[in-house]
């Protein structure tokens, strides 16, 4: 219970300096509600918003987005929630089947398209053929 409310609290703080109207409810069982209002500004036509303050741990079916000032105003076409963007293993994924370079200890270059990662391996397809690099002999991946 304390760490969903320090996560809240978190969360309100974080949130507050662009968030006009916030409200919070704390329930047992580690649950609470967040209601959070905030002014965005959409582009014209066809576009896309990311909020980037919200809790790791949100439902994502809970989240509604209206139009607070024209009935009808935008439309939703499709809401994605993904969390943990940043991993190294979440980064991979966005980068299956994209060009990436990796370095090894010795200086090595390795370039070419990402076919698959593990814990310990990443395949490369490059111009010469298939590279099997073990994870823990790269010093850096370069992801464009």
């Amino acid at each position: 219970m304390r760490t969903l409310l320090a996560l809240l609290l978190g969360m309100l703080l974080v949130s507050g300096a662009i968030a006009r109207e916030v409200h919070l409810t704390v329930y047992n069982n580690d649950l609470g509600l967040v209601r959070d209002v905030r002014e965005l500004d959409f582009p014209s036509g066809r576009g896309s918003v990311s909020i980037v303050d919200v809790a790791s741990q949100i439902d994502p079916t809970s989240v509604h987005l209206k139009s607070l000032g024209r009935e009808g105003g935008i439309t939703v076409i499709e809401q994605n929630y993904r969390y943990d963007l940043a991993s190294p293993e979440r980064i991979l994924e966005r980068y299956l089947d994209a060009e990436i370079e990796a370095i090894l200890e010795k200086g090595d270059l390795h370039s070419g398209t990402l076919l698959s990662f593990t814990g310990e391996q990443i395949v490369l397809k490059g111009s010469s053929g298939l590279s099997i690099l073990e994870r823990d002999k790269i010093i850096d991946l370069r992801c464009p």
